[in-house]
């Protein structure tokens, strides 16, 4: 079960969720884009925290991130395909690298 604030896109046939991440340095506003797996986790931490019931919590692994919010008007569909494009071939290429694949 996926996050339910997390938003669903489809690249490629990959089935990606993403947020828009907002931070402040206190003047300035930034924004970017965490993707996260469709395979989630859960752990079991206590309501409170000295006591309580145990309650799961839902843990999304961010696979990767972009420095842009793919939701802004000023970026066209081709601009966010190539974005995400990018950062999924640098995620199959960092397996293969893991499975001993170099050239």
């Amino acid at each position: 079960m996926i996050d339910s604030s997390l938003k669903k896109i489809v690249v490629d046939g990959r089935k990606l969720y993403y947020k828009i991440i907002t931070d402040t340095d206190g003047i300035y506003l930034y924004k970017h884009t965490n993707f996260y797996e469709t395979n989630s986790k859960y752990t079991l931490v206590k309501k409170h925290v000295i006591f309580g019931k145990l309650i799961k919590k839902h843990d999304n692994k961010v696979i990767f991130y972009i420095n842009q919010d793919i939701e802004d008007e000023k970026y066209t569909k081709d601009d966010v395909k190539g974005f995400i494009v990018k950062e999924l071939k640098l995620l199959d290429r960092k397996k293969e690298i893991n499975k001993g694949e170099i050239i």
